[in-house]
């Protein structure tokens, strides 16, 4: 007889004991907060020759495919989707030209501005840099904002850059535009 309550007590702190866990590991859940960085890859953008320095040209848009919500999972082991997205900033935007010559490259440009929009937010999320430096560079980093992307994620997203010209481009560039992002996920 006292085996058996020995065996039923055990049974019942056990059980008591699993319990708290589960409750105490679901708490927990809700409370987690992951920083998730992702780079939706870039898209090659097209600059061609040209004589203008009085307007401002646009180059694109570039297309591509990303599912965030994949990704998402993928990053924190299922354990989290988009439904938990909290919020969404860009950390880097980057304008790099593929084939560069001293006459042609980031200096051509007195300004330059890249967006973004979605197929779920159309009107375009646009940064800037008003006043680029007069010196070679095969690269161009645009100053970001800390602004919540959050509802532009979709499926499909299209860039696009905008440029002021300071000299005349006497040969197109081939550039890509890549985007790196920080994801918020919120239990």
């Amino acid at each position: 007889m006292n085996k058996r309550r020995i065996v039923i007590a055990g049974a019942f702190v056990l059980i008591s004991a699993f319990s708290v866990s589960i409750n105490s590991c679901t708490k927990i859940a809700k409370t987690l907060s992951l920083d998730l960085p992702m780079q939706t890859g870039s898209v090659n953008i097209y600059i061609p020759a040209t004589e203008d320095t009085i307007n401002n040209l646009t180059f694109g848009p570039e297309t591509s495919y990303f599912n965030v919500d994949s990704f998402v999972r993928s990053s924190t082991g299922e354990q989290f989707n988009g439904k938990n997205i909290s919020k969404v900033t860009i950390t880097e935007c980057k304008l790099t030209v593929l084939n560069p010559s001293p006459t042609n490259n980031i200096a051509n440009f007195q300004s330059c501005s890249a967006s973004l929009f979605s197929d779920v937010k159309k009107d375009p999320y646009t940064i800037s840099l008003i006043d680029n430096p007069d010196l070679y560079a095969y690269s161009l980093n645009i100053p970001i904002q800390n602004t919540d992307l959050s509802s532009y994620i979709g499926k499909t997203y299209s860039y696009y850059v905008t440029g002021r010209l300071r000299k005349p481009l006497t040969q197109p560039l081939e550039c890509t535009l890549t985007y790196t992002y920080n994801v918020s996920v919120k239990g």
